[in-house]
């Protein structure tokens, strides 16, 4: 039965057909925070209702509380078919190992199942206290699923839809600013079972080759996470990040999901990465 919507407090699919082709983007607005969402694309003609599994991930996620700062993630799944589907969220810290969270209140030893019921939608948010966390999100869900992880707290929030997977080459924009507090960071996913070896280029906006690192042994071991400014890679020769705006390169023996993480004073923001 169609009819007004009570929106006071409301979670759901908002489901958009149009005889042409469009471009969109989801806007979500928290009291002093800004957030845009990349939305999900539907097959043509009716709904899915066929088995399709899904593989969503999600190069970072962070929760905790350090110093007056606190964060929280937030991964929103969507089942896009009329059939009912389970999904299994699976989460790892640094070294690739599950880690155990407070998900919707509940303790998740690295590892958990959820039900989406038809055109459903499932959330799973992390506490904002505690001890810094931060990892990795993998899902694998048994039918057509979408989805987004906002990522934020006292500093922002920020959403980003699941990372382009097996990488092994990219390119993230870069912008750094001392005066102005704009830092931006690079988180990696490592999919592989092995040791990852990472070699970065990082170029102005001339495209002149700046400076390279190669990070040490052991940073992004296998199915491992590592997030990180630009200013603490191993930059030789050294780089001013005071006032700083290019791109960097990452190349990657192994292949990886990876996201682009950026920060302004009170702000917070996610970017994907661009494959080369």
């Amino acid at each position: 039965m169609n009819g007004p919507v009570n929106f006071i407090n409301f979670t759901g699919i908002l489901r958009v057909t149009t005889e042409g082709r469009i471009a969109a983007t989801v806007i979500q607005t928290r009291p002093g925070e800004f957030a845009t969402q990349p939305v999900a694309p539907l097959l043509l003609g009716p709904l899915p209702t066929f088995r399709q599994n899904s593989i969503l991930r999600f190069a970072h996620f962070g929760k905790g509380t350090a110093g007056a700062a606190q964060l929280f993630s937030q991964i929103i799944l969507m089942n896009l078919t009329q059939l009912s589907a389970t999904a299994r969220v699976e989460i790892r810290d640094d070294s690739g190992q599950p880690v155990t969270l407070v998900l919707n209140g509940v303790n998740v030893p690295g590892t958990t199942s959820v039900a989406l019921p038809p055109l459903g939608t499932h959330i799973l948010k992390t506490e904002s206290s505690g001890a810094i966390a931060q990892g990795s999100v993998t899902v694998d869900a048994n039918a057509q699923v979408a989805g987004v992880l906002l990522f934020g707290g006292t500093v922002g929030v920020a959403g980003v839809g699941a990372s382009e997977p097996a990488l092994k080459r990219f390119v993230a924009p870069v912008e750094t600013n001392t005066a102005e507090g704009i830092s931006t960071g690079i988180a990696f996913m490592n999919l592989g079972a092995a040791e990852a070896v990472v070699n970065l280029f990082l170029f102005n906006t001339e495209g002149q080759l700046v400076s390279t690192a190669t990070l040490p042994a052991g940073s992004l071991k296998a199915r491992g996470h590592l997030a990180a400014f630009v200013n603490q890679f191993p930059w030789s020769p050294p780089v001013d990040f005071a006032n700083f705006r290019g791109k960097l390169v990452a190349s990657v023996s192994s292949p990886v999901a990876a996201t682009v993480l950026q920060t302004r004073p009170n702000q917070f923001a996610t970017l994907p990465v661009t494959v080369q």
